[in-house]
């Protein structure tokens, strides 16, 4: 995968998660496909490993490692064919690494990425 398609992927995932942080609920609709269920599904998670208090990111795209390490996604990307990847990244809060990681999809569609389905976990 080349640098500049994996550096766009990491800028859509930090936008995703400016909008969660900003619970900024029609960007997420209209970005990120996020109905008010999945929403909801999304904060649900967030506040019970966050107690309402957090501040989104992952890691700067200048710090990630040439190779990742084993059992630790820090910015995971899976290409499940040319138009689809699946990205799966370790969740920071206020800086710090947390357990929590994010899996999305990544659809590309007439040359424009879009993030769909995306799922906090623990």
């Amino acid at each position: 995968m080349d640098k500049l398609l994996k550096l766009q992927i990491h800028q859509l995932v930090q936008d995703f998660l400016h909008r969660i942080n900003q619970n900024d609920r029609q960007g997420l609709f209209e970005y990120n496909q996020v109905t008010d269920a999945m929403l909801e599904e999304l904060h649900e998670e967030l506040n019970s490993s966050f107690e309402d208090n957090y501040q989104l990111s992952i890691i700067p795209f200048e710090e990630l490692p040439e190779t990742m390490p084993k059992n630790m996604p820090l910015f995971h990307i899976v290409v499940m064919d040319k138009n689809c990847f699946l990205v799966e990244c370790n969740i920071y809060n206020f800086g710090k690494i947390t357990d929590l990681k994010l899996q999305i999809d990544i659809d590309k569609e007439s040359f424009e990425l879009i993030l769909t389905r995306p799922l906090f976990r623990s």
